[in-house]
């Protein structure tokens, strides 16, 4: 599969790329960058609508110009140029079972920086053909291994040579590359042919041997167009030719070597610059985004960017068209099976719109079916997560909820490092310090751990043992700032369910209620009820709860907390979409002032964009003197005022939360 690229500058509008050429319109469509279209593998369905996918992970930054392969379930994408024009040889992965992106590390240099480049697919490794680097036009190729994680710069032999060039396109049949069309130079205004020459020459490269042979001349010369393949046959679409952007559509017999012109039925649109690949399951070309333009003295004059899906049905010889989707050009993207129900999809990433550059996710989805991505959930915890209590560890809440998700996605997964015993202090992050006679952080199961295994949630459990140890309600919330902080380094929502009943002394029921109320305060729709229905009103557990030891819970009960995790609706993929759009992005603490302060002393701190919070202030025996709960924050500076006139002279603490984000400080009152 190829994409078409682009390097057209622009003119009269403050362009991205220069201004040898002008701009008629835009498409005012909302949306971003990346893009899955999703339709039926049982046939062709017209789609439904466009949403937003919310990709995870390490999200490439908008680019145009780039290339994507897949390799499994996997795609790779390539190069291009960013925002700032600036080349670009970074790898990145998209893993279509998780909607998740990782940044690719080889293990050795790669390829010079590049746009405007082809790529195809071949036993386990992305080939990477010519472009534009930053010396001018490139002819290299370049093969990077998905097993051995490496680069290998390819030979290039033969009789004869094809020219280095950019925005051609490429397909693979068998063992054999084909390459059509282009250009020589980087320049955009077309002055003459020898000042730009538009390329019609068709090569075909030996992935064996790494030979070239040339093929047949189109009749036409053209760059900017989409090449697929299926059989022995190459099939190129649109692109722009010396007299601007066509919407002819040629096949290429690979066997025969010869072109001949196809003339489907229905009237679609010419256009350069858009995404296309072969659906082999349903003999289908499916075409995206892109845009439209002529010629007009010497000047590429751009239509709007289309935002027209359209599917060419091989077997009735027609264009039909789907529903609009991402008005985006030079993007790149391929089609992937759907791991649960067998349905096909195209993700696209990147592209132009509106003369910027372009990182978001969206899916398009047929009919009332959307596809169901993956979630990966990490549980931290004790005895109650790892499953002590009930008469067999089947019946525990993370192996009934494990069994759940499992129906509802084959791929889901639940990584439970939950160990009997332990506390808030057991999971913080490797390497914090903590008092004397307080436990360390265990690596192995704490919330370092469980953010190396990439998880879309976590879930932590941590029922009494905090207050079997006489632990404060201030130490343990000050333990669960410091791994929500890490978790939303890496912008990882985290759930958190409440103390739960035990048989302790009077004080340490106390505890238990006291860090129940707080739980529910504080984390608001991430706290997850393991209190109500389960203990009697003194803070002991129900007899027909109790596992009989008066600690842990039996199996009825944790039937009970496997519903109300259950009922969060955590393995949901909206969860996401929500979550990481609705946190701050950035908080900047400026502290409180004056600090010694006598009777009054403001706390300040800066947002990026409005949110809900809250705050406490705390005094040394952790009790509580001012609590203000879900206020708005506004974006830019805000302000707290303490008024401590009605308390003694001494430290105090403050604590702001906002989002899963919290931040403190201490604050001394001197009368």
């Amino acid at each position: 599969m190829k994409k078409a690229t682009m390097n057209i500058e622009r003119a009269k509008c403050n362009s991205f790329y220069g201004s040898s050429c002008e701009k008629v319109s835009l498409a005012k469509t909302a949306g971003g960058a990346v893009w899955l279209l999703v339709f039926l593998a049982i046939g062709l369905v017209h789609a439904d609508g466009w949403i937003s996918a919310a990709s995870k992970g390490d999200i490439p930054s908008a680019r145009v110009g780039h290339a994507m392969v897949r390799i499994g379930t996997v795609v790779y994408l390539f190069g291009g140029r960013d925002q700032n024009g600036e080349l670009l040889n970074d790898l990145y992965r998209y893993d279509t079972i998780r909607n998740r992106w990782f940044r690719e590390e080889p293990i050795n240099s790669p390829p010079p920086a590049r746009q405007g480049h082809s790529a195809v697919a071949y036993q386990g490794s992305m080939y990477i053909f010519f472009g534009e680097g930053s010396s001018g036009v490139l002819s290299d190729i370049w093969a990077y291994s998905s097993i051995t994680k490496s680069w290998l710069q390819l030979p290039s032999q033969g009789a004869e040579l094809p020219a280095g060039r950019l925005d051609h396109a490429s397909a693979l049949c068998g063992d054999v590359v084909v390459i059509y069309g282009g250009r020589t130079t980087t320049q955009q205004l077309f002055k003459s042919a020898a000042a730009n020459e538009i390329l019609g020459d068709t090569w075909k490269y030996n992935l064996k041997d790494g030979s070239w042979a040339k093929g047949s001349v189109n009749p036409y010369n053209r760059y900017g167009h989409s090449m697929v393949s299926s059989g022995d046959k190459v099939y190129s679409y649109g692109g722009t030719t010396a007299m601007g952007v066509t919407t002819d559509f040629w096949v290429y017999n690979v066997t025969y070597n010869y072109w001949s012109q196809i003339f489907p039925q229905g009237a679609i649109p010419g256009r350069m610059f858009h995404v296309a690949d072969f659906d082999e399951q349903n003999k289908n070309m499916w075409i995206c985004g892109g845009s439209g333009g002529s010629m007009t003295n010497g000047r590429m004059l751009l239509t709007s960017e289309l935002a027209e899906t359209w599917c060419y049905d091989f077997n009735s010889n027609k264009w039909l068209r789907k529903a609009d989707g991402p008005a985006v050009m030079n993007a790149a993207g391929v089609i992937f099976p759907s791991s649960q129900s067998g349905d096909l999809n195209m993700v696209v990433f990147g592209g132009l719109r509106n003369n910027t550059p372009q990182e978001e996710t969206f899916i398009y989805h047929a009919s009332d079916m959307m596809p169901k991505f993956a979630v990966h959930i990490v549980v931290l915890g004790s005895s109650t997560a790892e499953g002590i209590g009930p008469s067999d560890k089947s019946n525990a809440w993370v192996n009934r909820y494990r069994t759940f998700l499992k129906t509802e996605n084959v791929n889901h997964q639940v990584f439970n490092l939950a160990k009997g015993g332990y506390t808030t202090f057991h999971i913080l992050p490797t390497g914090q310090a903590v008092p004397a006679n307080r436990p360390n952080p265990d690596p192995q199961r704490n919330i370092t751990q469980a953010l190396s295994l990439l998880p879309d949630a976590i879930i932590i459990n941590l029922p009494s043992n905090d207050a079997n140890a006489n632990y404060s309600v201030v130490e343990q919330l000050q333990n669960y700032d410091s791994v929500l902080a890490a978790a939303w380094r890496q912008k990882v929502p985290v759930w958190i369910t409440t103390t739960q009943p035990r048989n302790l002394s009077s004080s340490g029921r106390k505890n238990l209620m006291e860090m129940r109320d707080s739980t529910f305060s504080r984390f608001a729709k991430y706290a997850i009820d393991f209190w109500t229905q389960l203990a009697q009103d003194n803070g002991t557990i129900r007899p027909q709860y109790d596992s009989g030891d008066g600690v842990h819970l039996n199996d009825a009960a944790h039937e009970i907390l496997f519903q109300r995790v259950q009922a969060k609706g955590i393995d949901q993929e909206q969860f996401s979409r929500v979550a990481e759009k609705s946190w701050p992005q950035t908080v900047k603490l400026l502290g409180n002032y004056p600090n010694p302060f006598n009777a009054v002393t403001r706390i300040e701190f800066e947002l990026n964009s409005e949110e809900m919070g809250s705050y406490d202030v705390i005094n040394l025996l952790g009790e509580v003197v001012l609590s203000i709960q879900e206020r708005a924050f506004s974006a830019g500076r805000n302000q707290i005022i303490f008024d401590a006139k009605e308390w003694p002279s001494g430290i105090y603490f403050y604590l702001i939360r906002v989002g899963q984000q919290s931040f403190r400080g201490k604050m001394i009152c001197v009368k």
